[in-house]
């Protein structure tokens, strides 16, 4: 089980993409390309969540979020 699926957390996401950019990069066994990729549009729709969320976090004037 991936680190972002144990925390639903920021740090997590950016755990998974390291661990992805390691699996790529291993010549003996490298990770599916269709896989990281797969992964890599799945970071891209969280991180444009969190935009959105760090734009209302803004506009209702909080200063707290569970995700980031």
């Amino acid at each position: 089980m991936s680190t972002a699926t144990k925390s639903a957390h920021i740090d997590g996401l950016r755990q998974t993409l390291m661990e992805t950019l390691a699996a790529l990069s291993d010549r003996q066994n490298p990770m599916e390309v269709d896989r990281a990729r797969a992964i890599a549009e799945v970071a891209n729709v969280l991180v444009s969540t969190a935009k959105v969320e760090c734009d209302y976090l803004r506009l209702t004037g909080q200063d707290r979020s569970n995700f980031l």
